[in-house]
Formats: C-alpha cells, sequence, structure tokens
C-alpha cells in the first residue's frame, strides 16, 4: 500500500489505469468468458456482443455492420489475434482489449479534468463515476465497440484542451490521426471532429484553410484504409456504399414523440450512470429452450432517482454558474451532447443505451470543468461530498446489478462449463485470485524492468530479464490452466467428472405467476393442447424447423375485412397508421394463438386479455371490456371441430384470414400493396372449404385486369386459371370476364408454334405445364372443359406443386423444400406424398415468405419489430393456405378434389 501511495503521487495515472483495467478484465471474465456471449445477440440490454466479438476474432464472419463501424475491424483484429496467440482464448483477448481500451478512456477523461482544474481529488471522483457507470462496465465487459469509439472521442477533447498554442505541423499529423480514429469506429463521431475542429478554429489555433484541409485528409484516408480493409477482408463493404434510406428506415423513427424523448432521458442519461432493476424478458434476443430472451431494465427506485436528480442539478447549477469561464469549450461540449440526443432522438431510439458511451464523458466532462471553476465554496465542498457519495452509492448499485446479470443467466439460460461446474461463488473467488496474481506479476515486471535499467551489471542484468521471461511465462501458465479446464475436465486437484447434473434451461411457464394461471386457467389449457397438437405433428411427418427471433412474442388481429392491429409488448399498434392505440407496463404475457388471444399481467396487477372471435377484436381489461374500433364486423370462423391438428388448422385459418382487407385477399397486407392472383386463388379454396367466400365478392365483382402484372409488370400466363378459379367462387360467376379470359387464353394458344396450349412465363421461367393445369382446373371449376392440349408438355418446375389436378407426375421428380417460400415445399408434399415440412421453431407465426422480389419489407418500419431488416413477412396467406389445405387432406377433411 505504501509502495502504491507513492506511485500515486508521482505517476496517478498509472495507478488509475492498473486498478481499472484489473477490475474491467475481472467483470469481463464474470460475464463474457463464464457465459457464451460470443455466440448471442441482444441478451444483454440489447447490445450486439456476438457481432462485435466476431468482428473482433474471426476473419471469415459476415462484417456487414462496418458499413456504419468504417475501420474497426482493420485496427481491432489484429490485435486480437495477437493477443489471441498469447491467451490461447479468443474470448479473453477481446476482453484485454477491451478493458485495456475503456481504462484509457478513464485514465485520459481523468487528464482533461486535471489539467483544466488542478483538482486531483475532484478528477479522480468523476474519473471513477465513469469507470464505475453501468454503461462503461456492461459494455467494456460485454464486449460492443462503443467504449472503442469513446476513447477516442475521449483523446480528441484532450487534445483539444493541450493545445495552448497554434497547431503546427506534427500536431497536424495527431489531429488527423484523431479524425481517422475518432471517424473509424462509427461513422456520425465525424460530426464530433467536426465540431472539435470548429473549437480550435474559435481559439485560433487553426485557421480555415487548414481545417478544410484536415478534414478533408481524414475523410480521404479513412476512405483509402476502407479499401485496404475491403482488399484484406473481401467479405467487408465499403462504407459509403451503405443505403442511407434503408438504414435509416430499418433503424430510424421519424417521428419525434414523447416516447422517443422518455428513451433518451432513461437510457442515456440515466441508466447509464445508475442502473435501475433488470430482469429477463421472454422476447428477440438469446435463444435457448425455443425461448429468446433479453436481459432489460425495469424501474429505477426512489434513491435511484433522487441521486439522479441531485447529480444533474447540480451539473446545470454549476454550468449555468461558470459557463463564461470556460465557453468554448462549454459551447463544444454542448454541441456534441446535443448532435448525439437529436441523432438519437431518431435513430435507434429504441435502443438508445447502446449508445450512451458517446454521451457519458461529455457529462462528465461538463461536470467536471464548472465544479472545479466554483467560487462559491459551499456549492463546491457540499458537491464534491455528494459526488464521493453518488460514487459509492454507484458502484454498489452497479456491481450488484452485474451480479444479478450473472445470476439471471446462470439461473434461467445457460452458462459454460467453468460457471456450471464451480458454481457462481467459487468462479468469482477464482477469478478474483487470477486477478490479483496477474497485478502482482505486473508490478514485480515493472519493478524489474526499473532496476534493469539503473543495473550496469551485465550477470545481473541478464538474471532480472530471465526473471521478466520467467514473470510472462507464469502469466502463459495461468491461461493454459484455464483453458485446459473444460478439456481435461479438471481444476488443479478438483475433478469435475459427474459432480453435477445436465443444466436444463427454465421455460417460458416458470416465470408465471399463480394468479396468472388461475385467472387464466383455461386459456392456457388450450394453449397446451395445441402445443400437444404441434408437437405431434413435427415428430409424425418429416420436418425441419426454422425459427427467427423477429417474429416472436408478436400477434396480428383483424381478420377478415375488419381493420388491422398488431400487438408488441407492452402496445397495441393499428397497422396502417402505426399509431398506438393502447399501452400498459406488462409484468407477464402469453400468446394463445389458437384461441386468437393475447393474456396480460401488468406490473400493477391487472389482467388484460386481447381476444378475437366472431364478433371482433375486444379488449378487456379486468372487468371492463370494448371492441377494437373497426373491428366490429361480424365474421363467420371455422372452428374444425372433431378433426385432428384442430387447433394447428385454426392458427392457420387466423393466419390466411388476416390477410384479407377491404374483400381483397394480399400475400401479406402489410409488404405487398396489390393482390397476387396465385395466393389469392388459393386462398380461395380454404374459403370454399370453409363457406367464407362473401369476404371477397366486392373485390371479385371488380375485377378489371386478366393478369395482376405484380411479378415486375410480366403477364404471367398462370394468371388466367387462376382467375378462373376465384371468379368461380362466387355466386355471380362474371361471364363477362370469363369470356375475355377464354379469348385470351385462345390467342395465347393460336400463336404457340409448338402446340395448342398456353405458354409464356411463370416466376420469370418457362412453367408452361403449371399454366395449363391451373387453366384446366379453373374451366373445370366453372364446368367446362379446357381446349387445350397437355399430352406433349413436359414436366416443369412448378407441375410438381399442382396437386388439386389429375397430372400424375414423373415418379423421379424430387420433393421441394424451401425455408424461404415455403409454399413450394408443403405444395410439393402435398402432390408427391413425401418431402419435408418446414415450420416455424414456435408456435406463431406458422406461415412466412422471405426474399420475395416485389415485397416492401420496409413498410414494418414504425411497427419496430425489426422485419424491415430481415427481409421476412410472417403471416403469409399462400403458405397459410398450402399448409392448411395439405393438413385438410392428410386428416381426410378435404373436400376441394
Amino acid at each position: 500500500m505504501k509502495k502504491i501511495k507513492e506511485l500515486w503521487n508521482n505517476k496517478p495515472e498509472i495507478v488509475l489505469f492498473i486498478g481499472s483495467f484489473l477490475f474491467l478484465v475481472f467483470i469481463g471474465l464474470l460475464i463474457s468468458y463464464n457465459y457464451q456471449l460470443k455466440d448471442n445477440y441482444n441478451l444483454l440490454f440489447d447490445s450486439d456482443t456476438a457481432r462485435v466479438i466476431k468482428d473482433a476474432t474471426e476473419i471469415g464472419a459476415e462484417h456487414y455492420r462496418v458499413n456504419v463501424h468504417p475501420l474497426f475491424i482493420l485496427f481491432v483484429q489484429p490485435i486480437c489475434f495477437l493477443l489471441s496467440g498469447i491467451t490461447l482464448n479468443k474470448m479473453i483477448a477481446i476482453i484485454l482489449l477491451s478493458s485495456f481500451v475503456s481504462s484509457l478512456s478513464v485514465v485520459f477523461l481523468y487528464k482533461i479534468l486535471n489539467k483544466i482544474e488542478k483538482n486531483q481529488k475532484l478528477s479522480l471522483i468523476l474519473s471513477l463515476i465513469y469507470l464505475f457507470s453501468f454503461s462503461n462496465i456492461i459494455f467494456t465487459a460485454g464486449i460492443e465497440t462503443y467504449n472503442f469509439a469513446s476513447l477516442f472521442l475521449i483523446l480528441l477533447w484532450y487534445y483539444f484542451i493541450s493545445k495552448e498554442k497554434e497547431v503546427d505541423r506534427t500536431s497536424y499529423i495527431l489531429l488527423v490521426l484523431l479524425g481517422i480514429t475518432s471517424f473509424a469506429f462509427t461513422i456520425t463521431n465525424i460530426i464530433i471532429f467536426g465540431i472539435v475542429l470548429l473549437l480550435l478554429l474559435l481559439n485560433k489555433k487553426i485557421n480555415f484553410k487548414n481545417a478544410i484541409l484536415v478534414g478533408m485528409t481524414v475523410i480521404l484516408s479513412v476512405f483509402v484504409l476502407n479499401v485496404g480493409q475491403k482488399l484484406i477482408w473481401n467479405n467487408t463493404p465499403f462504407f459509403w456504399s451503405t443505403n442511407v434510406g434503408e438504414e435509416t428506415t430499418n433503424f430510424g423513427n421519424h417521428n419525434i414523440s414523447f416516447h422517443n424523448i422518455k428513451n433518451i432521458i432513461e437510457n442515456d442519461y440515466s441508466n447509464s450512470l445508475i442502473s435501475p432493476s433488470i430482469g429477463l424478458k421472454v422476447k428477440y434476443g438469446s435463444t435457448f429452450n425455443g425461448q429468446n430472451y433479453i436481459i432489460s431494465f425495469q424501474k429505477m427506485n426512489i434513491i435511484g432517482i433522487l441521486f439522479l436528480v441531485v447529480f444533474y442539478g447540480l451539473l446545470v447549477v454549476v454550468l449555468i454558474r461558470n459557463f463564461k469561464k470556460n465557453k468554448i469549450l462549454n459551447i463544444g461540449l454542448l454541441l456534441a451532447l446535443g448532435f448525439n440526443t437529436c441523432l438519437h432522438m431518431i435513430y435507434g431510439n429504441d435502443g438508445t443505451f447502446l449508445y450512451s458511451l458517446h454521451f457519458l464523458y461529455l457529462i462528465i466532462l461538463l461536470l467536471g470543468i464548472n465544479l472545479g471553476k466554483e467560487e462559491n465554496k459551499n456549492i463546491q465542498k457540499y458537491g464534491s461530498i455528494f459526488l464521493i457519495v453518488f460514487l459509492i452509492a454507484e458502484l454498489i448499485n452497479n456491481n450488484r446489478i452485474v451480479y444479478q446479470t450473472i445470476k439471471l443467466i446462470k439461473d434461467n439460460i445457460e452458462s459454460n462449463y467453468l460457471m456450471t461446474h464451480l458454481g457462481t461463488l467459487p468462479t468469482i473467488l477464482l477469478e478474483i485470485g487470477i486477478i490479483l496474481v496477474i497485478g502482482v506479476i505486473i508490478y514485480f515486471i515493472r519493478k524489474i524492468i526499473l532496476l534493469s535499467k539503473k543495473e550496469k551489471n551485465k550477470e545481473k542484468k541478464i538474471i532480472l530479464i530471465t526473471s521478466i521471461i520467467g514473470f510472462v511465462l507464469l502469466i502463459e501458465w495461468i491461461f493454459i490452466m484455464i483453458n485446459a479446464i473444460e478439456e481435461q475436465q479438471q481444476f488443479l486437484w478438483i475433478h469435475f467428472d459427474k459432480q453435477i447434473q445436465e443444466f436444463t434451461p427454465k421455460e417460458k411457464k416458470d416465470y408465471m405467476t399463480k394468479t396468472f394461471q388461475e385467472t387464466f386457467k383455461k386459456e392456457l389449457i388450450e394453449l397446451e393442447n395445441y402445443q400437444k397438437e404441434y408437437d405431434e405433428l413435427k415428430t409424425t411427418y418429416q420436418v425441419e424447423t426454422t425459427v427467427d427471433p423477429n417474429w416472436f412474442d408478436y400477434y396480428y388481429f383483424g381478420m377478415g375485412n375488419r381493420k388491422k392491429y398488431y400487438y408488441k409488448a407492452n402496445q397495441i399498434i393499428e397497422i396502417d397508421s402505426k399509431k398506438i392505440v393502447k399501452e400498459f407496463e406488462e409484468k407477464e404475457h402469453y400468446l394463445i394463438p389458437n384461441l386468437y388471444t393475447v393474456l396480460i399481467e401488468t406490473k400493477n396487477g391487472k389482467f388484460i386479455k386481447i381476444m378475437e372471435d366472431e364478433e371482433g377484436v375486444h379488449f378487456i381489461e379486468n372487468d371492463k371490456e370494448e371492441i377494437l374500433e373497426g373491428t366490429e364486423v361480424s365474421l363467420s370462423l371455422e372452428t374444425f371441430e372433431n378433426q385432428k391438428y384442430q387447433n394447428v388448422k385454426k392458427v392457420l385459418y387466423g393466419e390466411l384470414l388476416f390477410n384479407i382487407k377491404d374483400s381483397i385477399i394480399y400475400p401479406n397486407i402489410i409488404v405487398y400493396e396489390n393482390p397476387w392472383y396465385r395466393d389469392a386463388a388459393l386462398t380461395c379454396m380454404v374459403l370454399k372449404e370453409t363457406h367464407n367466400t362473401d369476404l371477397i365478392t366486392d373485390w371479385v365483382m371488380n375485377i378489371d385486369s386478366l393478369y395482376d402484372r405484380q411479378n415486375n409488370g410480366v403477364e404471367e400466363v398462370d394468371n388466367l386459371g387462376e382467375l378462373l378459379y376465384i371468379l368461380s367462387t362466387q355466386e355471380n360467376k362474371r361471364e363477362d370476364l370469363i369470356k375475355r379470359i377464354e379469348e385470351e387464353a385462345e390467342r395465347i394458344a393460336n400463336s404457340n408454334p409448338n402446340g395448342y396450349y398456353l405458354y409464356g412465363k411463370t416466376d420469370f421461367g418457362d412453367q408452361y405445364l403449371y399454366q395449363n393445369l391451373w387453366y384446366e382446373f379453373g374451366m373445370k371449376s366453372l364446368g367446362k372443359t379446357s381446349p387445350f392440349d397437355l399430352n406433349n408438355i413436359l414436366e416443369d418446375l412448378y407441375s410438381k406443386m399442382a396437386w388439386w389436378s389429375n397430372y400424375n407426375i414423373n415418379d423421379k421428380t424430387p420433393f421441394e423444400t424451401s425455408r424461404e417460400y415455403p409454399y413450394l415445399s408443403y405444395a410439393s408434399r402435398h402432390k408427391l406424398g413425401e418431402g419435408t415440412i418446414v415450420l416455424n421453431e414456435n408456435l406463431y407465426p406458422l406461415s412466412w415468405e422471405s426474399y420475395a422480389s416485389s415485397a416492401v419489407y420496409q413498410n414494418y418500419q414504425g411497427l419496430e419489430n425489426g422485419l424491415s431488416e430481415v427481409n421476412i413477412s410472417p403471416l403469409h396467406s399462400w403458405s397459410a393456405s398450402e399448409l392448411l389445405l395439405w393438413l385438410l387432406d392428410e386428416t381426410g377433411d378435404l373436400t376441394i378434389k
């Protein structure tokens, strides 16, 4: 302790750095090394952990986010590989680098504050507040890009306050390097660099011409380095090729609202310093046991709120009182803070905590430089006392939340080998021991280096250098020991063989309260029945399961010609207007898709049931009931009573009915702006089976075009047969339109040089047989006979999906399996009697389509479910219809053939 005190007096930055580094490495080992975060997204407060780790440690990963973090891979991956060679572990390597970077941020924040005010005590307190802030801890230990970005921004501000004279040639080079590194880790930080350039200009440390030259040099340098990065890592994009419209659509929210402001205040100005309570939600995020988990914030307690109110009250008071004393610097810091606030008001607003490290250092600097200038001794004295108490509270609270985070993962998800076998406390003690040993070794290495510099005796010098090598080997032995634990199933003398049972993650029902179970007993029994049916379906047939976290825990209301609503956690949104019509604070919720129902328990003890039936969409809160506007439309709902897989059929039926709007059948009402006859014809088969064809009568009576022209404007010939079938489902068969279809078909067949049959394009291919089979089926449905000769038409890719025809497929025809277009798999299975059925791993939705050329996935923007980013549209009419029709046929309940 005496030596540390002596070192602090001489070089406080070294003590601060080593202390910060060891603390952050310790937390990093606990959070990142002990859990499989390298494979998990979003688990830690929405952070993109797995992607960042892969960007830092894997050459062949999909480095798509380099478009907004332009040089992250170029600067970080080589260092991680170098450290991996020492640690033998990529995770430990990135933890060490991340901790090193954040520790430097703490040190340079201290240096800035101490340089301006020469108040070592205040500078230390504020630097430690930054170190122990929840954002800094979680994004260092949990691995993110933003602690890298904040380091170079802090260095940029350190450069600004260090320039007492006009910038010289050498300083220009340093300024350019800082500009490059600021830009390198987050693209929008070029604005912060521009603000610092402006301040240098206002301070007359640089002239306008040189400021422009520096700015252009930085941008050009990043361009060149980005090209170099692309040459080394071919799988990285150029940052300037980023689709700005798509980026802002995916992560933007252009409507500034109270919700947006609330997110900024809570996540960037509040939770970033002192964490509120936390909980594990079943939402998008890390997938375990078929559920998607995310650890997220809950409510801040009153003590935390009081601390933050006083903290920001102190900041506002000292800023107003001392603004002019550091006028230029205060203006710059406020501009930077204002820019980040405005940016994240509209960009990434639902995940603002991710960007909080761009805010935090600015808040600390504003408080430090103005409190240090405060002439009122009482304000300075009591302000400093408060900050000490604030630091202690922050230290205790945030480390408690870190421990709760670890416990949540361990108790509910799946921890890795070390934590599972040793347990939480022994693992913490083991890592404390490792950290202490490494700290002692670093101390002795530094001591020996200093001695070897002074030592003139060659023999003694060799002994000292050999000692350094020995200590380095000792560190390496520690890393080898850690990495060998899982492989050898032993740590020191402790054997792990059969010491514990295999860990089983909790299921969603394990979180359910008894009151919830009692209130919704009948509905939960129905959910269990559905689950059993679905599990039986998956075991009976050849099934492949797929899952996308963006589908999960949302529900779509508004079957048939009703107004469409979308449920997400805490909200009901009207789909067309994207307006929030209901808000509540959930404690728990359950989707019951086979009852078209969502069950909710709120934090204030209320029970909500959102349910759709033949009368409309009901919103029932305790004993109060209302029908959502625009859903008071009577609808006949088939129950598939006494049929096998009754509940699965009901869910599929609800999904296809959702895609009927204003009497028109859409593939998906959100991403498609016009109907497609193929999707509509298959849906009409279901409507005919369930006696609901009147739902689309208004649309059918007004159809004028023989082709839908939705596939890049092509007049697809199968549309003629599909339209004939659609017309056949109505009482008024539209003889005028049928005549036009027959005339068009005759015209096409007469122009065919290879025979008298229809020919043309379907999905950009020559699917002649498929087109003629549709025409034949359409005519048959109208009680007519097709005049065309199908005998000489070769089998095509789509003919094996025409299960509704009597055409015999070649025995050697391979079945279709498609995860992107599952309706192809269902139709192929229906026709061939064999093949794979692609199903969602979860119970809802059961239908989807992805990567469709004409779908406008950006239309999901505003519903905030991530679907606009991933080119997927759940609830798809063709997919739901094909699966339902096959299932009806399998259970002997289909009458259409």
